[in-house]
């Protein structure tokens, strides 16, 4: 498995380093833009008016590059983890299932690579976004003022990456939950004949969310509920994991 985590790693690294290090500048540079606008008024309309008129043509491209680039990195990190998977039905699952590797390996590796991108890349977009906060809301008297006029408060404290252990546990789960579901519903609609793969994922997905949001409903009622919603979040991921082994290891056909 360390040789699929090693091959997955040199397949990203660079797409990685590259965005997340433009995010991080984009969120400090906007930060300090923000940091240095004085010509603002107070008001629910004014704020967003002045806060255009006082950044430059320039800044506010930056701005919403930014926010897209932010957008671009999270839908990058779903698409990763669906490639990744894809190719092992393909040209390049020849390779991979002529090497002594039981499913669960060829499996997790990928899986485990795009729980760490998803992982890295919600960590980058977190800082990027305290940057931006740091630099420029929290430095800035009167835009604070303009936003509290409005009903916005702003506030940021030292202990911002401070989680319950509950709360930390249940967003781990959470991220391999998503990874893991993707998993199955890409080697589910791959059992498929090939013109009714893509559309066969997709409702497995679907299918599968729903019913793990039906689940989730009943689980949040519960006296236990964190708890609960810990153990079904897990057992699902076990479940979906296994299945997904069963599939690729008894069925799969690459004739």
């Amino acid at each position: 498995m360390l040789k699929i985590l090693k091959y997955e790693w040199r397949r990203q690294y660079k797409e990685l380093l590259v965005l997340g290090g433009v995010c991080l500048a984009l969120g400090a540079l906007l930060g300090l833009l923000l940091g240095r606008m004085t010509n603002l008024t107070r008001g629910v309309l004014t704020a967003f008016t002045d806060l255009a008129g006082a950044l430059p043509a320039v800044a506010v491209g930056l701005l919403f590059g930014w926010v897209g680039l932010c957008v671009a990195m999270g839908v990058r990190s779903v698409v990763y983890t669906v490639t990744a998977h894809t190719g092992l039905f393909g040209d390049e699952g020849y390779f991979w299932h002529s090497l002594p590797l039981p499913a669960w390996q060829l499996l997790a590796g990928r899986g485990l690579m795009a729980f760490a991108r998803m992982l890295a890349t919600l960590f980058v977009i977190e800082v990027s976004v305290m940057a931006f906060m740091g630099g420029g809301l929290l430095s800035n008297a009167p835009l604070r003022a303009a936003l509290a006029e409005s009903g916005v408060s702003i506030t940021m404290t030292s202990g911002a990456f401070d989680f319950g252990l509950i709360d930390l546990l249940n967003n781990l789960l959470q991220t391999a939950w998503g990874v893991v579901m993707i998993q199955f519903a890409v080697v589910a609609g791959n059992q498929l004949p090939e013109k009714w793969r893509v559309p066969g994922g997709f409702v497995c997905y679907f299918v599968v969310m729903s019913l793990a949001g039906t689940l989730m409903d009943w689980a949040e009622t519960s006296v236990l509920s964190e708890i609960l919603v810990l153990v079904i979040t897990a057992l699902e991921c076990v479940a979906a994991f296994a299945a997904s082994c069963w599939m690729v290891s008894e069925r799969l056909d690459l004739k």
